[in-house]
């Protein structure tokens, strides 16, 4: 049992109390460090109000507070869940360490000779606060040095995807003391939420605002990190993720996630009870952010490979092997599209004319029709040389033969008809041409079907 344990219950026996608890001034909250009591109903682990509780009012004034036959309403206490018909209530601080409390059911009022004999106590406490502020130190940085090892331990793991980002976001959640963790990153126009843990997520995950309109947003927008204090006006005039979110946030620690002096991203910690956020986690949580970055902007690096391996590096249509698969999937899936292949013709004499680099500009620019002209739901591919395919899902086939002819008449039209040089090309059936299939109508394979168009 530590000494401030003992002493509780001592001054609980000499004054015949239902509880005497010791409080320690943390900001602007009081935090029990130790107690003894009579009651079911003492709330421990909950921090008073230094602006709001009669132990707060004795911390603020740093005068004693003895209010015999006491009639106040039991929330002024801050420390009972419910009425514990309190007859009799006296604070008395200690120093600017924070405040003693007792209170009793037996007695209306405490004796002068009760209130003098109880600064006795006073220096014993004050000292005691002091040997377990030390304790508490040494304590805070083995907890430090543990939680850094955890948290390379963690992103191992996640790289090695023996855990799931959602994991390492608890872990953050539980460091910082509070109810929501989430990540943010800009896309387009809109602040999105890509992963969170804790309370509320589900009413933010995936949600997207419009940039400048979130506390969150400003983190990305300044560069820097956000430490807003605990029930600061900011979080009550501004939302923190996006216009009429369910919860309302108390405090928030925000940290930017940056590559190359590009920030991209937010990580969030909020709480929304009257507990506050801790401070002590604060360096912790800015070195989970640095990690946040890099993991984030490795898993970016990852998906940009992937989809660099289905594109054409000189048009930027899909390769022709992943373009199969899409038509494959729709077969699988019974949806009926529409194949259109492209044909453009003389490449040879652009080469030979006007260069590589021209013609890999004027393969650019075709594929830039086809998609214009083809529409937003279309997949284009490349497959060599000027062969391009078009797949057009769910439209009839009229409609995807009108395309394939204003395909054929952009093409014909934006580059042929106006190129310069000793080749000159006066009909498009000299430069370009397409031809048209359709699943299920001409076959329901896809050998079929590209047997059919390529012959």
């Amino acid at each position: 049992m530590k000494r401030l344990d003992i002493i509780c219950q001592l001054i609980f026996n000499i004054y015949e109390a239902y509880t005497v608890a010791i409080y320690k001034l943390e900001g602007k909250f009081l935090r029990c460090l130790s107690f003894f009591t009579m009651s079911k109903t003492f709330l421990r682990d909950k921090y008073l109000s230094v602006e709001m509780t009669l132990p707060g009012w004795v911390m603020k004034h740093r005068e004693p507070l003895i209010i015999p036959n006491f009639d106040r309403e039991i929330e002024t206490l801050g420390y009972y869940e419910k009425n514990e018909e309190i007859k009799s209530f006296m604070g008395f601080p200690l120093g600017e360490s924070g405040v003693l409390c007792i209170d009793s059911k037996k007695k209306y009022s405490f004796t002068d000779k009760e209130k003098r004999n109880l600064s006795g106590f006073v220096p014993l406490i004050i000292q005691e606060i002091s040997v377990d502020d030390y304790g508490v130190e040494l304590e805070e940085r083995l907890t430090e040095l543990n939680t850094k090892r955890l948290i390379f331990s963690l992103f191992g793991n996640l790289l090695q995807k023996k855990i799931k980002i959602n994991d390492v976001l608890e872990e953050a959640l539980r460091i910082s003391g509070g109810d929501l963790c989430f990540i943010g990153m800009e896309k387009g126009e809109k602040l999105e939420i890509k992963d969170a843990a804790g309370i509320g997520l589900d009413q933010c995950l995936k949600k997207t605002c419009s940039i400048g309109e979130s506390i969150a947003y400003s983190v990305i927008e300044g560069g820097a990190e956000l430490l807003l204090p605990f029930d600061t006006g900011y979080l009550r005039e501004k939302p923190l993720i996006y216009e009429g979110e369910p919860f309302k946030a108390k405090q928030f620690f925000g940290f930017p996630l940056v590559v190359d002096d590009i920030v991209f991203g937010v990580v969030g910690f909020a709480t929304r009870t009257e507990k506050p956020l801790l401070e002590t986690s604060i360096g912790t949580l800015r070195d989970m952010a640095v990690m946040f970055s890099m993991y984030y902007s490795a898993v970016w690096t990852k998906e940009y490979l992937e989809k660099l391996k289905d594109i054409d590096p000189v048009t930027g249509a899909l390769q022709f092997n992943y373009f199969l698969r899409i038509a494959e999937e729709f077969i699988k899936k019974n949806i009926k599209f529409g194949l259109i292949k492209i044909s453009l013709l003389k490449l040879s004499a652009f080469n030979r004319e006007k260069g590589v680099d021209f013609t890999e500009q004027m393969l650019k620019k075709a594929c830039y029709l086809i998609r214009h002209s083809s529409g937003e739901t279309s997949f284009v591919s490349r497959k060599a040389g000027g062969k391009f395919y078009v797949l057009i899902p769910r439209r009839d086939p009229p409609s995807v033969k009108n395309t394939a002819k204003m395909i054929d008449y952009t093409i014909f039209k934006g580059i042929y008809e106006p190129y310069e040089g000793k080749t000159k090309f006066q009909k498009k059936e000299e430069s370009v041409y397409s031809k048209v299939v359709f699943f299920p109508e001409d076959g329901v394979q896809l050998c079929t079907l590209l047997d059919k168009i390529d012959g």
